[in-house]
């Protein structure tokens, strides 16, 4: 996915599309702190393009700034590429790539009081009632995946959980999230990552992230 990604930015910039350049660029980076980098490019080439405007830039001055924007891009696209690339080739003891989860410990529990119930709320609104148990089993199989070969790994059993046409959402997920931060930092990173939150609120989405920084210690 990134390398297509910087593909598509390169040929854009090879075209001379610095703003859809940019623009590609602001995506990729939505959470890195290399947006600045792409920021700072943006208010260049917005500036550049208002002296030409105004005709307060010669052709060749605004040509040069052009280049160097384009240059600086691509600086970040190659850097981009050289962290995936060796983020791809870092591998565990187990000879596996390194899994996001093992940024979290797998315990102790979480407390309580950690999880807000926005969060609770925004899964009961978000995930229809017959989704529920496809959802828990996607989360258990990522929890999985991160130490495959660990066979003391705790998961989320459903037959511990309410049945789900029997209690009311909320009800449900806050048994879910009891289970899932019971069995650790891990485990409840594992629910939180995996539990799509297109529907979730501003303020939910927030709290999330929020979360998912404190239990990483």
């Amino acid at each position: 996915m990134v390398s297509g990604k910087i593909f598509e930015i390169r040929e854009e910039l090879k075209s001379n599309n610095i703003e859809k350049s940019i623009r590609l660029l602001g995506q990729l980076l939505e959470y890195d702190i290399r947006l600045d980098e792409v920021i700072i490019q943006s208010a260049r080439k917005n500036h550049i393009e208002k002296e030409i405007r105004s005709g307060t830039v010669s052709f060749e001055n605004a040509h040069l700034t052009n280049n160097q924007i384009i240059k600086s891009l691509l600086e970040i696209c190659r850097d981009i590429e050289d962290n995936y690339n060796e983020a791809s080739a870092k591998k565990t003891t187990f000879g596996q790539m390194e899994h996001l989860l093992h940024k979290f410990p797998t315990g102790p529990m979480v407390e309580a009081y950690m999880v807000r119930t926005l969060i609770i709320e925004a899964c009961a609104k978000s995930i229809k009632p017959e989704r529920a148990l496809s959802v828990i089993s996607e989360v258990n199989a990522y929890r999985k995946e991160a130490d495959p070969n660990d066979t003391d790994v705790t998961l989320i059993e459903t037959y511990l959980l309410p049945p789900v046409d029997r209690v009311s959402p909320l009800e449900f997920w806050t048994n879910v999230f009891t289970e899932a931060r019971l069995h650790g930092p891990r485990m409840l990173a594992a629910l939180l990552l995996k539990v799509p939150d297109a529907n979730f609120s501003g303020d939910a989405k927030y709290e999330k992230k929020l979360l998912l920084e404190k239990i990483k210690s």
